[in-house]
């Protein structure tokens, strides 16, 4: 519950130095600032609502850059499917992790071909080190065809 020796304004202002802060460190999503401000019960939804709104107008919290940011960063090592999971994870709108994924170009072949070429140069690919390496790829998020197109180039 709110500390009801502080009036609403100034739960505000300590809502919103506590966002700051966190935001200085590293960056946040939407829901991650809000579990941050109610983990403690310290702060009620419509100081958080405040505080979110005000975060959002200055864009110091942008759900769309930060998905964007996430998927340049890890949109070579990882699969759309791992992205979006991930980026759900955080809180980050599915409808709004498609068109960052449209607009960065993510590309899965490219992600397995590079992740590929890491993991299996120079390897000999055994009948059971070829399952091993379906069962790497496929717990990454790649789809089973990709992974098969990939272990028959890698096989030969």
């Amino acid at each position: 519950m709110e500390d009801h020796n502080l009036s609403e304004d100034g739960l505000y202002e300590r809502a919103k130095n506590r966002a700051l802060y966190l935001i200085e460190r590293r960056e946040y999503t939407c829901r991650e600032i809000r579990d941050k401000l109610k983990k403690g019960g310290k702060y009620e939804d419509p100081t958080i609502d405040r505080v979110l709104a005000f975060l959002q107008e200055y864009r110091f919290v942008d759900d769309r850059d930060y998905a964007c940011r996430y998927i340049r960063t890890y949109g070579k090592s990882k699969s759309r499917r791992q992205i979006q999971f991930e980026l759900e994870r955080r809180g980050v709108d599915r409808e709004l992790i498609r068109d960052a994924m449209d607009e960065q170009g993510l590309d899965d072949q490219d992600s397995l071909e590079r992740l590929a070429q890491k993991r299996l140069k120079g390897k000999e690919l055994t009948p059971q080190e070829k399952k091993k390496q379906y069962a790497y790829f496929l717990g990454k998020g790649y789809s089973y065809d990709q992974v098969r197109k990939i272990l028959d180039i890698y096989g030969e």
